[in-house]
């Protein structure tokens, strides 16, 4: 008989696998997310992401990308930013700090 993992079991191999949190989030449709990214499409603001703007109500809906499927895991891996000073320019001209890193995309 195989045995079903409960979710601590799942977040202690998350944690392992350098994962920095695990949580359960339901398949309803995104609606908020949907209008915004079908918004930006309509503006020519999707810079090629087909994915995404491609097919937004699919992107959006994750009861769509498994039959069934009742709940989504969302893992999530923060990075540490950079020290003030390290990575950051200030511009005196334009008295903006810029020049760091912006994020990352998995």
């Amino acid at each position: 008989m195989v045995q079903v993992p409960n979710f601590e079991d799942i977040k202690l191999v998350a944690k392992n696998a350098g994962l920095d949190d695990l949580s359960v989030a339901g398949v309803e449709p995104l609606t908020e997310a949907r209008i915004a990214i079908e918004d930006r499409k309509n503006r020519g603001l999707h810079a090629g992401m087909h994915f995404t703007y491609g097919n937004p109500e699919r992107a959006t809906d994750p009861s769509q990308l498994f039959e069934g499927a009742r709940s989504v895991l969302v893992a999530l891996r923060s990075y540490k930013a950079p020290s003030v000073g390290h990575f950051e320019v200030w511009n005196a001209e334009t008295g903006v700090a810029g020049g760091g890193p912006k994020g990352l995309v998995a």
